[in-house]
């Protein structure tokens, strides 16, 4: 039996290829489980829509250089998203975009290029491809799509614990006593974790908490379940802050030996106290008890907190994540055993492409640029594609037009470029922009590296062979070599080699050690408890950075008085049966009979008889998606409106400019619309 790695959500199971057929194996991290998304793996790799080489746009063919023209041979036609498009050898068409790369760097400089992508892919295809921007071209406009997720966790822990990984495994779910959920719903996104958890919980006491705005799959088989409205997630991780610190439940030991500032987090507990308290007495008087309990509970009993995009997809995103942070601190829920924190990743290799340095602020394993060398960031470089100061753009397996903000916004800025380039296994919306397309080898089709969300390291071996097929890395190489030649890697393997010998974290993992453990795969670092030896931080302590809730309240006030009486509060979420912007699970025979629900909007059954159509639009700003089929729910919050982020057009009306204010991630869960029945 093959032994490889799922394609879909950073749960990162391990699966068993055999007879044509997925198997689920024992792996460390799918402990014997699969969803229905990795049963049918598989399944999408002959789609008959499947990207099978190289491709040129007709517009840009039409248009380029006449001794570029004469040097490539062109076959045959195909349409992509309406589009027409030539066959082309994978050589011609690197020439063709190394040519290009000369031309616009002479014309513009370095800073006229941006790379994005690379949490779909390999971690090998990531290094190289941030390799291939920074050293090649010399830029560090380069980022990957934690951008829309998790980069306020990257973020927020990072300056607290000096990494922004998660801390524990999923193993420490399964001991734990305590795990508080905030802002995620794992039974649908991360299922293979949290049916673990399950499992743990029938034989052992652990209490599930969970917080969010809306009753969830998972909050039905909490302990506890808290429901908060939207916004309200920091003031009420505050107010747990408070009551720790007031009756003095934080271990001051633990803190003195290591922590900094902690004291002065204090002093805004304490002034600030008054004003919070105020708050939720005017607004949800019942959280002051439930905060109450709560900061009880995970002062005695061994505690790990996870999150979703509930957390990080807000303006305060990173603060957020800061202030779970110090929640682990003040109760010393962070170097136990069986405690500490971890962001729920929803890329296959996302964890691979930030630690792998596909990032505008941080090279390989996380070591930071100064301020002057940050590159720009997802949101940036779209604005500077507009503006005309990007002018070539290599997009490596993520939809702009479908997974971002504003994607009219998008479509629009897209024209602007002279190149770009696309890597892709499918032709997603975003080929409808481009001039010239790899077809690349999925997940199953070659060997790799990818990181999960527990910072397992995993070899991923290829189940199905496709010899007409090229990883990214190798398209990478081809346009390397007819710039400089420099490139000489003839496997994964060599390249793995030197990211384990110039990057600490993976020191003394090795391809071979990878081989001989497929399914025990280790996590970075080689330890036991990634902080065993302390923090990642340069005094070895962890860093309590405090700031005033005021900004957060007067906003979330401010936000609250501004809704219209018409407006209801849009969030998005996803569900168990499709993967984020489904090109693969939409193509899955299997599945293929949940696609309806991508078109449903879920709302409290409140509104039954006011809404007199069971189908209606979401209107903002003027623009208007839709029709949604309107699924009415019990127990549902008034106002607020359930999408799904499956749904190809649903990010038209959410803005590029409002986003965490640290790492421009946008704000997808807080957006005021209106139903219009049409």
């Amino acid at each position: 039996m093959q032994i490889g790695v799922c394609p879909f959500c950073g749960v990162g199971c391990e699966i068993g290829f055999e007879n044509g057929k997925i198997h689920r194996v024992n792996g460390v991290s799918s402990d014997h489980k699969l969803c229905i998304k990795g049963l049918f793996a598989h399944k999408f790799i002959d789609a008959p829509d499947r990207l099978k080489g190289a491709y040129i746009s007709k517009d840009f063919l039409e248009n380029i250089n006449e001794n570029i023209r004469k040097k490539i041979k062109v076959g045959n036609k195909v349409i992509f998203q309406e589009k027409e498009f030539f066959e082309i050898s994978y050589k011609d068409a690197a020439f063709i975009v190394a040519e290009k790369i000369k031309e616009i760097k002479n014309k513009y400089s370095e800073k006229a290029f941006a790379f994005i992508g690379g949490a779909r892919t390999n971690c090998e295809s990531v290094y190289l491809f941030q390799k291939f921007a920074r050293e090649i071209i010399k830029t560090n406009n380069i980022d990957n799509c934690a951008r829309v997720c998790h980069s306020p966790s990257l973020k927020g822990l990072y300056e607290v614990f000096g990494t922004g990984a998660s801390s524990i495994s999923y193993k420490d779910l399964e001991n734990t006593e305590v795990i508080l959920i905030i802002g995620a719903n794992p039974f649908e996104a991360h299922p293979v974790i949290f049916k673990r958890i399950l499992e743990a919980k029938k034989k052992k006491d652990i209490k599930i908490i969970t917080v969010d705005i809306v009753p969830t799959k998972t909050t039905k088989y909490s302990d506890k379940e808290i429901l908060i409205p939207p916004l309200f997630n920091l003031p009420f991780l505050r107010l747990i802050s408070l009551f720790i610190y007031e009756n003095k439940l934080f271990d001051r030991n633990f803190l003195e030996k290591h922590t900094n500032n902690f004291k002065d987090y204090f002093e805004i507990l304490k002034r600030e106290k008054e004003t919070l308290i105020k708050f939720f007495k005017k607004y949800e008087p019942s959280l002051i008890s439930e905060a109450r309990e709560i900061s009880k509970l995970i002062s005695t009993k061994k505690t790990c907190f996870i999150w979703g995009l509930g957390v990080t997809e807000h303006i305060f995103g990173s603060e957020t994540v800061m202030e779970i942070a110090y929640l682990s601190l003040l109760t010393n829920n962070i170097l136990r055993k069986y405690t500490g924190v971890m962001p729920l990743r929803g890329q296959n290799n996302v964890q691979g492409a930030c630690d792998m340095g596909a990032l505008p602020n941080y090279l390989p394993g996380y070591a930071p640029l100064s301020k002057e060398k940050e590159g720009l960031k997802t949101p940036e470089i779209i604005k500077a594609i507009k503006e005309n100061k990007i002018k070539f753009l290599w997009i490596m397996g993520e939809d702009l037009l479908h997974s971002h903000a504003d994607i009219d916004y998008i479509d629009q800025a897209l024209d602007n470029l002279e190149l770009l380039v696309v890597n892709d296994i499918f032709p997603v919306k975003i080929v409808k922009k481009a001039h010239i397309v790899f077809g690349i080898k999925s997940t199953l089709e070659k060997d790799g590296i990818y990181i999960n969300a527990e910072r397992r390291v995993h070899l991923g071996k290829a189940f199905i062979e496709n010899k007409n097929l090229l990883d990214d890395w190798e398209v990478v190489k081809l346009v390397e070599n007819y710039l400089k030649g420099s490139f000489k890697y003839k496997t994964n393997k060599e390249i793995w080699h030197e990211v384990e010998n110039k990057v600490d974290i993976f020191k003394g993992i090795t391809y071979e050690f990878l081989e001989k453990n497929i399914l025990n795969s280790p996590q970075w670092p080689l330890k036991e408890h990634i902080f065993e030896d302390g923090f990642f931080t340069k005094d070895k302590k962890a860093n309590f950075i405090p700031f005033s809730i005021k900004e957060v309240l007067n906003y979330i006030e401010t936000s609250y008085k501004n809704l219209k009486e018409d407006e209801f509060i849009l969030t998005t979420v996803r569900f168990y049966e499709h993967y984020n912007i489904c090109s693969q699970t939409e193509r899955i025979e299997n599945l293929k009979r949940y696609n309806e629900r991508i078109n449903e909007i879920l709302i409290s059954k409140k509104y039954m008889k006011k809404l007199k159509k069971r189908e209606v639009y979401l209107e903002r700003n003027g623009k208007k998606v839709g029709p949604f089929k309107i699924k009415f729910k019990e127990h549902f919050p008034e106002n607020i409106v359930v999408a799904y982020m499956h749904h190809k057009e649903i990010n038209k009306l959410f803005s590029l400019d409002k986003g965490d204010k640290y790492t421009k991630t946008y704000e997808f869960k807080f957006l005021p619309i209106r139903l219009i029945e049409k």
